[in-house]
């Protein structure tokens, strides 16, 4: 994944909606079942926004975390390459 400039802006706008978004699918965690297949027939437009929440906090998680392997793999390069030059310079 490529992290450039525009990326960037719109993970942090993701990570920035990320509370709302996340307090607006937990009220699924206080439906029993009952209450959940209700709204899914009566609500259809609610239970697509849910879905449509749960996808983007998924992609801004990913996004995410994608974005910390990569900085974490440029880290553990440089440390090698540094630890290399040191062993070559002893």
């Amino acid at each position: 994944m490529a992290h450039g400039p525009l990326e960037l802006m719109q993970l942090a706008d993701g990570i920035d909606s990320l509370g709302g978004d996340l307090k607006y699918v937990a009220s699924i965690g206080n439906m029993n079942d009952e209450k959940l297949s209700e709204l899914a027939r009566h609500s259809p437009e609610e239970m697509e926004q849910l879905f449509q929440r749960f996808q983007k906090i998924d992609k801004t998680l990913s996004s995410l975390q994608s974005l910390l392997e990569h900085w974490q793999g440029r880290l553990a390069l440089a440390q090698r390459e540094a630890t290399a030059q040191d062993q070559l310079d002893s």
